[in-house]
C-alpha cells in the first residue's frame, strides 16, 4: 500500500522537524522522512570532501576558517553530480547536458561562499534555477530518494517530506503521488520576523490561498506539540 504522504511547508526554525518527531512517536515504526535537501547534501559533501553531518542542524551554520572558493574541479564534480542523478528527464534535453551545466556553473567561478548553509542555498536554489528555470529538479532527486526509502521499508505507512517550501515542489508532488497527500503549513511568528529574507525563505509564502489541509501556528513548543498530537488524533479518528 502507498504510504500516506505528509508535506511539511515553512521557513527555517518554525518547527518542522517537531511535527515530524511528534508523528513518530503517534505512529511508532511506521513513519519515514526526507527532505529535498538531502541529495544535496550528500553531492556537496562527496564533490568537497566535507563530513555529511557537517550539513545539517547547526552544523551547517558554521562558518569556514578559511572561505570555500567555487573551483573548476569542483564545478565539474557538481555538474556530474546532476546530471548523472537526473539522466533522462522530463525536462529539456539541453537543460540536463554536462556541458550545458557546465557552462551555466562557470558563470559562478571565482564565488566564494563561508558555511555549508551558503553553498547548499546557492547550489540548491540559486544555480538550479539558473540552470533550469524550475524547481523540477529537487523533486526529481527526492523521488530517487523516496524510491530507495520505500525499497528499504516497504511497510512504511507514512512518509514525511520535511521542506516543501515552494509551490511547485508541493504542487508536483500532490499531483504525482499514488496515495493519499497532506499539505501542512508551519508558522512561528517570534522567530520568523528576524530571520534573514533570502529567496528561499520568502518561497514559503507564495501559496494560494486554501491550498493547506492544516496550518498550526507555534507559539510555544508545548502547545504546539499539543496541538500536533490533536491534529493526528483527529486525522485517525482515535484518542490517546
Amino acid at each position: 500500500m502507498t504510504p500516506t504522504l505528509i508535506l511539511l511547508t515553512g521557513r527555517k526554525s518554525v518547527g518542522k522537524d517537531c511535527l515530524s518527531d511528534t508523528a513518530k512517536a503517534f505512529y511508532p515504526g511506521q513513519v519515514r522522512q526526507i527532505a529535498v535537501a538531502d541529495w544535496f547534501k550528500r553531492a556537496l559533501s562527496e564533490a568537497t570532501s566535507f563530513e555529511l553531518a557537517s550539513f545539517y542542524d547547526k552544523r551547517k551554520e558554521v562558518l569556514y576558517r578559511n572561505p570555500l572558493v567555487l573551483s573548476e574541479d569542483l564545478i565539474h564534480r557538481l555538474c556530474e553530480a546532476i546530471a548523472s542523478a537526473i539522466g533522462p528527464t522530463s525536462l529539456q534535453t539541453r537543460q540536463a547536458d554536462l556541458g550545458n551545466l557546465i557552462e551555466v556553473m562557470r558563470t559562478y567561478k571565482g564565488t566564494s561562499f563561508q558555511s555549508n548553509r551558503k553553498l547548499m542555498e546557492w547550489l540548491g536554489f540559486q544555480f538550479i534555477h539558473d540552470a533550469f528555470g524550475s524547481d523540477e529538479v529537487h523533486c526529481l532527486v527526492t523521488e530517487i530518494g523516496i524510491r530507495d526509502l520505500l525499497a528499504r521499508d516497504p511497510h512504511c505507512q507514512y512518509l514525511i517530506i520535511t521542506d516543501a517550501r515552494t509551490y511547485y515542489e508541493s504542487s508536483y508532488f500532490h499531483r504525482t503521488w499514488k496515495g493519499p497527500v497532506l499539505r501542512v503549513n508551519i508558522q512561528r511568528p517570534e522567530v520568523e520576523k528576524d530571520l534573514p529574507s533570502s529567496d528561499i525563505e520568502l518561497a514559503t509564502a507564495k501559496f494560494p490561498l486554501g491550498w493547506f489541509d492544516a496550518t498550526f501556528i507555534n507559539v510555544g513548543f508545548d502547545e504546539y506539540r499539543k496541538d500536533i498530537w490533536k491534529f493526528f488524533q483527529t486525522l485517525n479518528g482515535k484518542t490517546r
